[in-house]
């Protein structure tokens, strides 16, 4: 279901939402599918954050690498790694 039909159903009014069994039914569907997106999310940004911090511990170890011509500057993808992550050092 796209985003925009999961949370019109989702924030549909109580009454509304509880006044017919179908209308139950599909928002405990909808409750439901809502729950599974959140945890394939959370997973996938796990999963994210892994491959940032991998890519960040290469750029420091290679950082010295850069042509000086292209792309940003390694100590800037470095520093923006870090603040995406979290990392205070």
């Amino acid at each position: 279901m796209s985003d925009v039909m999961l949370l019109g159903v989702l924030r549909m009014p109580y009454m509304l939402a509880m006044k017919t069994e179908f209308s139950r039914l599909q928002f405990q569907a909808r409750a439901a599918e809502a729950a599974d997106r959140i945890e394939a999310d959370a997973a996938e940004i796990e999963r994210l954050r892994a491959s940032l911090t991998d890519t960040l511990y290469f750029l420091e170890r290679h950082s010295n690498r850069w042509d000086g011509v292209n792309g940003k500057p390694p100590f800037e993808v470095v520093e923006t790694a870090r603040a995406l992550l979290g990392h205070n050092t």
